[in-house]
Protein backbone atom coordinates (compact mmCIF):
# COMPACT_ATOMS: atom_id res chain seq x y z
CA UNK A 1 0.00 0.00 0.00
CA UNK A 2 2.67 2.46 0.92
CA UNK A 3 4.21 1.88 -2.48
CA UNK A 4 1.04 3.39 -4.23
CA UNK A 5 0.71 5.86 -1.83
CA UNK A 6 4.11 7.28 -3.36
CA UNK A 7 3.69 6.09 -6.72
CA UNK A 8 0.38 8.35 -6.66
CA UNK A 9 2.27 11.23 -5.18
CA UNK A 10 5.34 10.88 -7.47
CA UNK A 11 2.46 10.99 -10.21
CA UNK A 12 0.88 13.84 -9.26
CA UNK A 13 4.17 16.00 -9.02
CA UNK A 14 4.92 14.64 -11.90
CA UNK A 15 2.19 16.20 -13.70
CA UNK A 16 2.17 19.05 -12.32
CA UNK A 17 5.66 19.56 -13.73
CA UNK A 18 4.56 18.55 -16.40
CA UNK A 19 1.78 20.91 -17.48
CA UNK A 20 4.22 23.66 -15.80
CA UNK A 21 6.82 23.21 -18.22
CA UNK A 22 4.10 22.89 -20.84
CA UNK A 23 2.71 26.50 -19.97
CA UNK A 24 6.08 27.87 -19.90
CA UNK A 25 7.10 26.14 -23.33
CA UNK A 26 4.22 27.92 -24.66
CA UNK A 27 4.57 31.28 -23.41
CA UNK A 28 8.49 31.13 -24.70
CA UNK A 29 7.06 29.98 -28.33
CA UNK A 30 4.97 33.25 -28.36
CA UNK A 31 7.73 35.59 -27.44
CA UNK A 32 9.94 34.06 -30.22
CA UNK A 33 6.76 34.51 -32.97
CA UNK A 34 6.53 37.85 -31.40
CA UNK A 35 9.90 38.70 -31.52
CA UNK A 36 9.95 37.18 -35.33
CA UNK A 37 7.30 39.15 -36.41
CA UNK A 38 8.75 41.99 -34.87
CA UNK A 39 12.01 41.82 -36.82
CA UNK A 40 10.10 40.93 -40.06
CA UNK A 41 8.54 44.10 -39.50
CA UNK A 42 11.61 46.39 -39.44
CA UNK A 43 12.10 46.95 -42.75
CA UNK A 44 8.27 47.48 -42.74
CA UNK A 45 7.39 50.82 -45.09
CA UNK A 46 3.97 50.90 -43.43
CA UNK A 47 5.61 50.59 -39.94
CA UNK A 48 2.79 48.20 -38.47
CA UNK A 49 3.61 44.83 -36.55
CA UNK A 50 1.70 42.45 -38.54
CA UNK A 51 1.47 38.72 -35.86
CA UNK A 52 -0.87 36.13 -35.65
CA UNK A 53 0.20 35.38 -32.26
CA UNK A 54 -0.14 39.22 -30.91
CA UNK A 55 -2.01 39.57 -27.13
CA UNK A 56 -4.53 41.83 -27.38
CA UNK A 57 -4.13 43.89 -24.71
CA UNK A 58 -7.02 44.67 -22.15
CA UNK A 59 -7.58 47.41 -19.66
CA UNK A 60 -8.11 51.01 -19.79
CA UNK A 61 -5.25 51.44 -22.70
CA UNK A 62 -6.76 48.95 -24.96
CA UNK A 63 -10.72 50.21 -24.18
CA UNK A 64 -9.34 53.39 -25.63
CA UNK A 65 -8.31 52.29 -28.64
CA UNK A 66 -11.66 50.50 -29.01
CA UNK A 67 -13.65 53.66 -28.64
CA UNK A 68 -11.16 55.30 -31.24
CA UNK A 69 -11.48 52.38 -33.28
CA UNK A 70 -15.40 52.81 -33.61
CA UNK A 71 -15.14 56.57 -33.93
CA UNK A 72 -15.05 58.71 -37.35
CA UNK A 73 -11.79 58.75 -39.61
CA UNK A 74 -10.16 61.85 -37.88
CA UNK A 75 -9.93 59.73 -34.93
CA UNK A 76 -8.98 56.43 -36.96
CA UNK A 77 -5.78 58.02 -38.02
CA UNK A 78 -4.86 58.83 -33.83
CA UNK A 79 -5.57 54.44 -33.83
CA UNK A 80 -2.52 54.59 -36.82
CA UNK A 81 -0.50 56.83 -34.78
CA UNK A 82 -1.00 54.48 -31.52
CA UNK A 83 0.39 51.32 -33.14
CA UNK A 84 3.25 53.30 -35.17
CA UNK A 85 4.04 54.55 -31.93
CA UNK A 86 3.96 50.28 -30.90
CA UNK A 87 6.09 49.96 -34.00
CA UNK A 88 8.66 52.66 -32.73
CA UNK A 89 8.86 50.88 -29.28
CA UNK A 90 9.39 47.54 -30.35
CA UNK A 91 11.57 48.95 -33.51
CA UNK A 92 14.11 52.21 -32.18
CA UNK A 93 12.60 53.58 -29.06
CA UNK A 94 12.95 50.29 -26.73
CA UNK A 95 16.45 49.16 -27.73
CA UNK A 96 18.08 53.22 -26.88
CA UNK A 97 15.88 52.94 -23.05
CA UNK A 98 17.08 49.82 -22.02
CA UNK A 99 20.82 50.60 -22.52
CA UNK A 100 20.60 54.20 -21.06
CA UNK A 101 18.87 52.41 -18.18
CA UNK A 102 21.01 49.52 -17.72
CA UNK A 103 24.16 52.71 -18.00
CA UNK A 104 22.22 54.43 -15.14
CA UNK A 105 21.46 51.64 -13.16
CA UNK A 106 25.59 49.69 -13.48
CA UNK A 107 26.87 53.89 -12.51
CA UNK A 108 24.24 53.53 -8.96
CA UNK A 109 25.29 49.84 -8.54
CA UNK A 110 29.12 50.72 -8.66
CA UNK A 111 28.42 54.41 -6.48
CA UNK A 112 26.19 51.93 -3.78
CA UNK A 113 29.58 49.20 -3.55
CA UNK A 114 32.12 52.13 -3.37
CA UNK A 115 29.63 53.37 -0.47
CA UNK A 116 29.51 49.99 1.39
CA UNK A 117 33.64 49.66 1.06
CA UNK A 118 34.31 53.24 2.10
CA UNK A 119 31.72 52.64 4.93
CA UNK A 120 34.04 52.50 8.11
CA UNK A 121 37.58 54.14 6.01
CA UNK A 122 38.40 57.62 6.78
CA UNK A 123 38.80 58.73 3.26
CA UNK A 124 35.50 60.23 2.75
CA UNK A 125 34.68 58.64 -0.16
CA UNK A 126 31.18 58.30 -0.18
CA UNK A 127 28.44 59.81 -2.47
CA UNK A 128 25.58 59.17 -0.19
CA UNK A 129 27.53 60.20 2.74
CA UNK A 130 28.41 63.43 1.45
CA UNK A 131 24.93 63.84 0.40
CA UNK A 132 23.53 63.28 3.57
CA UNK A 133 26.24 65.34 5.31
CA UNK A 134 24.56 68.56 3.48
CA UNK A 135 21.58 67.97 4.45
CA UNK A 136 20.75 71.44 6.93
CA UNK A 137 17.16 69.73 8.45
CA UNK A 138 15.48 66.49 9.77
CA UNK A 139 13.01 66.29 7.10
CA UNK A 140 15.75 67.12 4.22
CA UNK A 141 17.71 64.40 5.67
CA UNK A 142 14.50 62.45 5.59
CA UNK A 143 14.11 62.70 2.32
CA UNK A 144 17.54 62.27 0.59
CA UNK A 145 17.93 58.93 2.48
CA UNK A 146 14.22 58.07 0.84
CA UNK A 147 15.78 58.76 -2.61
Amino acid sequence: MEKLITLNRQMKKGLSEHRRAEARWESLLEKAFLMEDILVSRQSKEKKIRSTFWIEKTGPINEMVEVIRKKKNEILKISNVFIKLVWYWHVKIKKIVFMVLSVFFGIFSLIVILSEVTLFLQVDLSVFGNLIRVCQGFVETEVKKLI
